[in-house]
Formats: structure tokens, sequence, C-alpha cells
């Protein structure tokens, strides 16, 4: 078959009023050995393998159902394989479906920060996913939880949902998607972090040495395995010290353990509170 004919064809699938009678007998009446359900069949079938395979978890059940019709009618490449409010249903869909993206939110409607708990799941269990976490607004510790916990790209709902797609798209090529307002926020915590005296963890003193090694570890983001290989221990030994951690200073998540380690707020005298809350606003007027 001629390189022009593919050409038109490729010109009469954007063109859908001019699919008259007329166009049809044309084009039609070009085909060689092919006929044009042949050639339609074929192409479908390139478009299916170019398919971006998303689910979704958001806090209500509604608005998945509103994401799903938003990011359909947005593109056809993006195909829906499943949804839910309810991060065990969605780790569920993960297993079955093993999706290319997953937007998360963090709040999801068995629990709070569920959702974040479910980005650092697919992060270290689901390698072939990539998630972006769903934000209500910009805030800087919920922009720096989402990058901890394993997102690839963070979308705020103070933005146009117009911009979603595109950053579905930049997600899937392999590359990460914030904005330039989150970026500062980004810049402005290593920042600090540099300058910091070293973070201390407020009411910890019943921690051991090694118990305060693996909250330090973990609340900087660093896996399971990762600890185990800092700190010459087994992956089992991590995860029990975590749990004690977890019950000697009342936490139950990761998400937890990094606001109490990573905030210099709680060890610091007054007035150094006040210019670290000072420069959140800053980065967060940027």
């Amino acid at each position: 078959m001629s390189l022009p004919y593919l050409r038109c064809m490729k010109w009469f699938a954007t063109k859908p009023l001019l699919r008259n009678d007329a166009a049809k007998k044309f084009l039609i009446g070009s085909c060689s050995s092919e006929s044009l359900g042949d050639i339609m069949l074929r192409s479908s079938s390139r478009g299916n393998c170019s398919q971006i395979r998303v689910v979704l978890a958001t806090k209500t059940k509604m608005e998945c159902q509103l994401l799903v019709q938003f990011l359909q009618s947005a593109s056809p490449k993006f195909k829906i394989v499943g949804y839910s409010p309810n991060s065990v249903e969605v780790e569920n869909i993960l297993k079955d479906k093993k999706p290319d993206i997953a937007i998360v939110s963090p709040n999801l409607g068995d629990g709070p920060f569920k959702g974040l708990d479910l980005v650092r799941k697919i992060r270290d269990s689901y390698s072939s996913t990539r998630s972006i976490v769903l934000l209500d607004a910009a805030e800087p510790q919920m922009v720096i939880y989402s990058f901890q916990a394993g997102c690839k790209g963070v979308f705020s709902r103070e933005r146009s949902m117009v911009g979603l797609p595109k950053c579905i798209r930049v997600v899937h090529n392999g590359q990460i998607w914030v904005s330039t307002h989150e970026l500062q926020i980004l810049l402005e915590v290593l920042n600090r972090h540099s300058r910091s005296k070293p973070f201390s963890l407020a009411g910890t003193k019943n921690l051991t040495k090694r118990e305060t090694d693996v909250a330090y570890l973990a609340a900087e983001g660093f896996r399971n395995h990762e600890i185990a290989q800092q700190l010459t221990l087994s992956t089992h030994t991590v995860k029990n010290y975590l749990y004690r951690i977890y019950d000697k200073i009342d936490l139950s998540s990761r998400v937890e353990l990094a606001n109490r380690v990573l905030s210099p707020v709680a060890a610091e005298p007054q007035e150094k509170r006040t210019m670290a809350a000072s420069g959140v606003q800053i980065g967060n007027s940027g």
C-alpha cells in the first residue's frame, strides 16, 4: 500500500464530518489487496498498544467517577482499569491490572493519609506503576510528604484540570511532574535542612540509639531494605524496630513519623519557630 494512501487514511480519521458516501467510495476504491476494515482494525490495535492504563484512588466514589469521565473525554489513550476510595481495593486492582499510572489522593475513604501509605506501597511493591498525588492545595508539608512517599508527580486541584492529562503523559514517559511553586517548596526545605542543626525527635527519650537511627532513615524516605543495608540489619529486624518505634511514640504511619522527625519546630526556641513558619509562608506565596 502506498505512503500517500496511508497519509490520506490518517487525515480521513481525524475528519468525522467528511465520512460521507462519496468519501467512503473514494477510499475503498483506492484499496489494493487490503480492505478498509482490515486497515481500520490494524490501526485500532496499534492504538490500544499505546494506551496509558490508569487506576484512581480518591476520597469518594463520586469523585472517582467524575475523574473517569474527565480523563476518558480528554483522550482515548487513557484506559481506566479501576477506581475506588478504599486503599485495600485499589491494591487489589494494582495486583490484578498492573496499571501504568496511579492517581491518588492523600486521604482516602478508609482513613487520613491512607493515600500516601498506598503511594509508598506502590513504590516498594509495584515498580511498573508510577504514582501521581492529587492534592487539594499545594501545601508545603503535603508536597514534601508526597515525594517522600515515592510519587513521581503532584497535581493540585487549585490548578485547572486541563493540565492533568499532560501531567499523566509526562509521568508515564518517565519524567517528574512538579510546578514551579512546588519546586520552590522542595528547594526551600533542602536549603533549611542544610543550614539546620540535626533534627531531634520530641517525646522520644525512650527510644534506643538503634531505634532512633531507624526512625531517622524511615522518616527520610528510605525503604526497609535500604535501612537494613545502611545499618547492617535484616529487613525483618527493621520492621520490628519500626513497630516498636510506633508503639513507643504513639504513631501509626511513616507520614506521622516524618512529621515528627523532619520538623525542627518542636525542638527549637520560639523565635526560631517563628522564622521557620515565615519561611514556609514565603515558599507558599512564591
